[in-house]
C-alpha cells in the first residue's frame, strides 16, 4: 500500500536489524506495478474455486419448501429487518404521480388495472387485510411504474416494482437489506457456444418465471405496494417472488436447480441439459438428432410443469420439430417477429436468430435509436457502447474501434459532456455512419455443418491472434470436412484495447496467443481433430 500523504513514524517504531523491502513505505510514491491486473484476461480465464459458504445459499437450502406444485422460498436477509424503513411516503408520492399520468393516458390506466386485476385473480397479489404495520414482520412499500417493450411478443407493458427505493441515502431500501445470492446461471458464453454446436437448436422461456415461486408468508409484508380503487387508497402485497427484488434471480435459479435434482435419475440427459442451458428464465439448447431434440423438449416441459413453470414460445430451426410441438399443443412462435419482419426470427440473449435460414443476425435497432440524436460527447459514446452486447465477439473488429476512441478520450481527459475534438469527432462520425450496415451481417448459427449438415469426418479449430500498439485479439474458425465438402465458419472472437502503459510488441502478441489458447480450450465438448494456433509473427 502507498499512502497519499507522508506518515509521521518515530524512528524507534521501526524494526532494527531488518532490511525492509521498501524502507520508505511511509512516503507517497509512484505506482510501478499493479499486482492482480491481468492484461491477458478478457473474460476468458480459469474459474476460481471458493470454499466459502454463501449466506443466502445456506438460508435457501434450509428454508425452501415444495407445496402445492410450487416452491416456497424466503427472502435472504443480510441484516436485521428492524433497520428497514417502511418507505410509505415515497410510495404514496409516486402513486399520486402515476395517477396524474393515467388521467392523460386512459389506455395506460386500463392496461395497468387489467394487469393488477389478473395478478389478484391468480393469487399473485392480495389486499392486506390489516394495513397496520405488524410488530414482528418486516414492512416495506414499493413504488411502481410501467415499462414498455415494443419488441416483446407477449407482454408489451410490464409493471416494474422499485425495491431499491428509499427516503434518502440515510435510509435503507428493501434491496439494501437482502443478499443478492450467488450467480447460479450458466455462463452466457458457454450457452451460446453450445447453441452453435447442435444441428437442431431450440429456445424457450418460462412464462412469468419469478411469479411462479411462492413467497413465505412471513416476508410478504416486505413487498407491499399502494393502489387506488374508486379514489380509495388500497394496500396490496405480493404472495409470489417478483422481478425487481435483489435476490429474485438467485431464488429462481436455486429453485430450478433444486427441482431438477428430483428428476436426475429418471431423466439424466434432459436434467443435465436444463442445468447447463438455463439463463434466468431462458432455455437455450439443442441436439444432434431430431429424436434427441424431441425427447429433450417434451421431457423438459413435463419436468418444469411439476414446478408450475410453463415453458412457452418454443422456437427451432427444424420444421419437423415445430410441427411436432404444434401437434403436442406446445406454445410455439410461428409468427414473424416485429423486430425483423422480413424473416421468422427470434431473440436469443441479445442476438437475432433467423430460424428459416438458420443464421445469426446483428440486432441494431436499439443502437441506431441511441445514435439518432447526433450527440458528439463522451457520455453519448459510452452509452452507445453499452448498447452493443455480443458475447461471442461477432462484431469485435467493429466494436474495438469505438473502444479505442474512448481510450483516447480518457487519455485527453475530455469531460463527459464536452464536445469531441474535431479529429476524434470525424472518426466517431465515420463509425456511426457504418452502424446501419451491421444489419446485413449474417453468420451461420450451426458452426459444424459441411454442406450436407451430417456429422463431420474432420473438425479443426483455426485460431488466429495478433496485436498492435492500439489493440490485440483473437478469432477462432471451425473447419469441417464431410465427403470432400469443406466449410469454414466464424465461431468466436475477442478483442481488447492495448494498455496505455508501454508494452513491447512481442509481449502483446504473446498475450494474444495466450488468449487464443484459453479461448480454444474453453469448449470441452468439441472433439477437435487438429487445433491450429497462428500468431501473426510466430511468437
Amino acid at each position: 500500500m502507498i499512502p497519499i500523504d507522508s506518515l509521521q513514524i518515530p524512528k524507534d517504531h521501526l524494526p532494527l536489524n531488518i532490511k525492509l523491502a521498501d524502507p520508505y513505505f511511509y512516503r507517497p510514491g509512484k505506482i510501478y506495478v499493479l499486482l492482480g491486473a491481468e492484461l491477458e484476461s478478457i473474460g476468458i480465464k480459469d474459474v476460481p474455486s471458493y470454499n466459502e459458504i454463501d449466506q443466502s445459499l445456506e438460508t435457501f437450502e434450509k428454508t425452501v419448501r415444495y407445496k402445492d406444485s410450487r416452491y416456497e422460498v424466503e427472502l435472504p436477509w443480510k441484516r436485521d429487518w428492524h433497520e428497514l424503513n417502511d418507505n410509505y411516503s415515497v410510495a404514496e408520492k409516486r402513486l399520486h404521480s402515476l395517477v396524474r399520468r393515467f388521467k392523460k393516458n386512459p389506455d395506460l390506466n386500463l392496461q395497468y388495472r387489467e394487469t393488477l386485476h389478473d395478478y389478484e385473480k391468480n393469487g399473485i397479489i392480495e389486499k392486506v387485510p390489516n394495513p397496520e404495520n405488524p410488530i414482528n414482520k418486516p414492512v416495506f412499500y414499493m413504488p411502481h411504474q410501467p415499462v414498455f417493450r415494443d419488441e416483446s411478443l407477449t407482454t408489451k407493458m410490464r409493471i416494474v416494482f422499485d425495491a431499491s427505493s428509499s427516503h434518502s441515502f440515510q435510509h435503507l431500501s428493501l434491496n439494501d437489506c437482502l443478499w443478492p445470492g450467488p450467480n447460479l446461471n450458466s455462463n452466457i458464453f458457454d450457452i451460446l457456444i453450445n447453441f452453435r454446436l447442435n444441428k437442431f437448436a431450440f429456445v424457450s422461456d418460462i412464462e412469468k418465471a419469478f411469479l411462479q415461486l411462492t413467497l413465505a408468508e412471513k416476508d410478504r409484508d416486505a413487498v407491499r405496494f399502494l393502489w387506488t380503487e374508486n379514489d380509495t387508497l388500497q394496500v396490496y402485497r405480493f404472495n409470489r417472488v417478483l422481478f425487481g427484488v435483489r435476490s429474485s434471480p438467485f431464488l429462481l435459479s436455486a429453485s430450478i436447480k433444486t427441482h431438477l435434482k428430483k428428476f436426475h435419475d429418471e431423466f439424466p440427459t434432459t436434467t443435465e441439459c436444463l442445468n447447463r442451458c438455463f439463463y434466468v428464465d431462458d432455455f437455450i439448447s439443442g441436439a444432434d438428432s431430431l429424436q434427441d431434440a424431441l425427447e429433450i423438449s417434451t421431457q423438459a416441459v413435463s419436468i418444469m410443469d411439476q414446478a408450475s413453470m410453463v415453458l412457452r414460445k418454443w422456437t427451432t430451426n427444424s420444421d419437423e420439430l415445430m410441427q411436432f410441438w404444434k401437434h403436442e399443443g406446445l406454445e410455439n412462435q410461428l409468427q414473424d417477429n416485429p423486430i425483423s419482419p422480413r424473416v421468422n426470427s427470434s431473440k436469443v440473449l441479445g442476438m437475432l436468430w433467423n430460424t428459416v435460414e438458420d443464421h445469426l443476425i446483428v440486432a441494431t435497432q436499439s443502437l441506431v435509436h441511441s445514435l439518432s440524436n447526433n450527440e458528439n460527447t463522451k457520455r453519448h459514446l459510452l452509452r452507445a457502447i453499452g448498447k452493443i452486447f455480443y458475447p461471442l465477439g461477432l462484431l469485435s473488429p467493429f466494436t474495438i474501434r469505438v473502444k479505442c476512441i474512448l481510450q483516447v478520450l480518457w487519455m485527453k481527459e475530455i469531460s463527459w459532456d464536452e464536445e469531441l475534438p474535431p479529429d476524434i469527432q470525424k472518426t466517431w462520425c465515420q463509425w456511426v455512419s457504418e452502424v446501419p450496415r451491421l444489419s446485413e451481417l449474417q453468420v451461420p448459427r450451426y458452426a459444424l455443418s459441411a454442406s450436407t449438415g451430417e456429422p463431420t469426418d474432420v473438425l479443426e479449430l483455426h485460431c488466429f491472434c495478433d496485436a498492435s500498439q492500439k489493440a490485440y485479439g483473437v478469432v477462432i474458425y471451425t473447419r469441417v470436412v464431410k465427403d470432400c465438402n469443406v466449410e469454414v465458419n466464424l465461431l468466436v472472437s475477442k478483442s481488447r484495447v492495448a494498455p496505455l502503459t508501454k508494452i513491447t510488441m512481442p509481449r502483446l502478441e504473446l498475450l494474444g496467443a495466450l488468449l487464443a489458447a484459453r479461448l480454444a480450450s474453453k469448449e470441452g465438448r468439441m472433439k477437435v481433430c487438429s487445433p491450429a494456433y497462428v500468431p501473426e509473427r510466430g511468437s
